[in-house]
């Protein structure tokens, strides 16, 4: 976040940093999905202390994260969610990693099995 900006305009880098550190550790021990709404205001909160920019693009991901939430607790209130989702992600770093499409559309995607009958 803070490569993002240009270096005369955050006034401290380290403390933004830090505070985002400070966070992550603190939230190692909680539920992901039940603090989301809570780190989103921590970052939110410490972006504008320490004026650094946000991606825009980080809201659509936290928004998108929190109707996933509510989603599957809507639906099965035992349900992890992160461990459900984390091959996912770890594929989609992977195919960007290689260079490849993150989400290839289903007939270029190699695991995936597309059903004789959903052809046309």
């Amino acid at each position: 976040m803070v490569a993002n900006c240009a270096a005369n305009t955050v006034l401290h880098a380290e403390a933004f940093c830090e505070g985002i550190q400070d966070m992550v550790n603190s939230s190692e021990e909680q539920s992901y999905f039940e603090h989301i709404g809570d780190y989103v205001s921590t970052i939110c909160e410490l972006s504008r202390r320490h004026v650094v920019r946000l991606d825009p693009s980080y809201f659509k991901i936290a928004m998108a994260l929190k109707v996933a939430e509510g989603i599957s607790l809507a639906l099965n209130k035992d349900l992890d969610l992160v461990t459900k989702c984390l091959p996912i992600l770890v594929k989609a770093q992977a195919l960007k990693a290689m260079g490849r499409n993150i989400f290839p559309p289903p007939e270029e995607d190699p695991d995936r099995e597309i059903d004789s009958r959903s052809r046309k």
